[in-house]
């Protein structure tokens, strides 16, 4: 079977918090954990237990890890922070499709 797809997905498994993007207060209430299974420049597939509805627009941080080396060296782990849209969803998780709002940050480490 031909692989179609226009980006280069990666296959990982990295923890990741998904929060619904709205400006109501009862919005707020409604953030979980994930975990990132495939990632590509133009989206993510997130495993999650309540999979959110087609088109609903999320906030979502995934949490990448350092190896050893880099710890020592820096002392940090690296967080992206990434807006878009639920495009697909099944039993196990959903889709999402990043829009242009994205940072990556380095967080502190905690010894």
């Amino acid at each position: 079977m031909e692989n179609r797809r226009a980006m280069q997905r990666f296959y990982l498994h990295l923890m990741s918090i998904v929060n619904v993007n709205s400006e109501k207060p009862e919005s707020k209430m409604n953030s979980q954990y994930a975990v990132a299974e495939n990632i590509c420049a133009g989206g993510v597939y997130l495993r999650a237990i309540q999979p959110l509805g087609l088109n609903t627009k999320v906030k979502v941080e995934i949490f990448l890890p350092v190896q050893e080396y880099m710890i020592s060296m820096y002392k940090n782990i690296s967080l992206i922070k990434i807006s878009g849209k639920v495009v697909r969803k099944d039993d196990a998780g959903m889709a999402i499709e990043f829009d242009k709002n994205y940072s990556i940050s380095p967080l502190l480490w905690l010894d």
